[in-house]
């Protein structure tokens, strides 16, 4: 009597198996369907109902990993497709940095020919070396910009007229320089970032033109940019 009951559970699963198997559209349904059947017919030869229970268990596990290996070729290629998109990100950000980099230069350079246009022409009086009321203005209004932009220096660069000698002009241009430096240092503008350079008369045109002398007898301030480790050096002494 045990048996017949057992012949006719195994039966009834093989019944219930084979009509979800036809009923299934894919191969690992098929599949997962022979392995649950197959494990249950001989879980139950093996231990009657309760081995029948047992087996099915097992195929039911043996199923799913059947299902996980089915599907294992589309998760291989939705990660080749993620390495993909990872790669063309990475190269985008590559091309960002480059042009990135490029507009920095780009604005580097609009910035240096800012400076090269702020230069400022002081000009004196024969033999003198007295700024006048209208250069001290000027020379305040550049400390404050100075002041207010670390990262720059400025350039002084002192000359003489042609008239005279080469010994008194070479002074001249150096008392000249001096001047203007002194009214910087005064405007809280630090020594460090001032440099200075005198040209006597070497670079005067020779003339007897008296406006071509007017023009000779000046210092010269150029701005330029200071290296990032002497601003910082600046700001934290």
């Amino acid at each position: 009597m045990k048996n017949k009951k057992t012949i006719g559970v195994i039966l009834l699963a093989s019944s219930l198996l084979v009509g979800q198997a036809q009923a299934a559209s894919n191969t690992t349904a098929l599949k997962q369907g022979s392995v649950f059947f197959g494990a249950a017919a001989v879980g139950a030869v093996a231990g009657g109902p309760v081995g029948f229970i047992i087996g099915a268990i097992a195929g039911g596990y043996l199923g799913e990993q059947i299902k996980t290996a089915d599907e294992l070729p589309a998760v291989n290629n939705a990660l080749a497709e993620t390495q993909h998109e990872l790669m063309w990100t990475e190269q985008a950000l590559v091309d960002s940095q480059q042009q990135l980099s490029s507009e920095v230069a780009r604005n580097n350079e609009l910035a240096e020919t800012a400076l090269d246009q702020l230069q400022l022409a002081l000009l004196f009086t024969t033999g003198g070396s007295l700024l006048s009321e209208q250069d001290i203005d000027r020379l305040e209004q550049l400390s404050v910009f100075l002041t207010e932009h670390p990262q720059l220096s400025v350039r002084l660069d002192g000359y003489a007229d042609p008239r005279g000698s080469a010994e008194f002009n070479q002074q001249l241009s150096e008392q000249r320089v001096a001047s203007v430096q002194a009214l910087l240092t005064a405007f809280k503008i630090e020594s460090n970032r001032i440099e200075t350079v005198s040209h006597g008369d070497s670079q005067a045109e020779l003339s007897d033109n008296s406006d071509n002398y007017a023009m000779d007898r000046l210092v010269t301030v150029r701005l330029h940019r200071v290296p990032m480790a002497d601003v910082v050096a600046q700001i934290n002494p």
